[in-house]
């Protein structure tokens, strides 16, 4: 009977250290796992949940509606629960209390910054189990095709004059 060894064609390589960009003194432990998964979807319904209720407040029918001064503070609450929606995620993703507002405020005062972060992470995760067979087949194929350019000359032009 074959002894089939998938470390050889697995590299599973879950558990990462990261450091945030602009906060170089703290180190986060990450595990991609089920239960980084699961924090990561739990936390993204409510992000969703959060922009369903802003984009039924601030339809353009809605907005028009009201007064001007209505449809501002309407559309800066929309901005406020969606930041303290990716704080939260933050924080629940990180695994630290606090860390979505030190992150806001590290990243002059941008939600968009923090919410590039997590998915970043979230890229991460996927990636996380790598079919090592295929990605050496995949380097193999590019370094052929690398060397196959250098040697590939284009022809002399020629003169068009008889």
């Amino acid at each position: 009977m074959a002894v089939i060894n998938l470390g050889s064609r697995l590299n599973i390589d879950n558990k990462k250290t990261i450091i945030l960009p602009g906060i170089k003194d703290k180190k986060f432990t990450i595990v991609f796992n089920d239960a980084f998964a699961k924090k990561v979807n739990r936390a993204m319904l409510e992000l969703r949940k959060v922009g369903i209720e802003y984009d039924e407040k601030t339809s353009d029918e809605a907005l028009a509606d009201m007064s001007p001064e209505e449809a501002d503070k309407t559309v800066n609450q929309a901005f406020d629960l969606t930041r303290e929606a990716t704080e939260k995620l933050a924080d629940q993703v990180l695994g630290e209390k606090g860390i979505g507002k030190l992150m806001y405020k590290v990243y002059n005062h941008d939600t968009t910054a923090i919410a590039a972060v997590l998915g970043t992470l979230n890229d991460m995760a996927t990636e996380a189990v790598k079919d090592t067979k295929a990605e050496k087949e995949k380097q193999k194929i590019a370094k052929k095709l690398k060397k196959y350019s250098k040697s590939f000359v284009e022809p002399a032009a020629q003169s068009m004059q008889d």
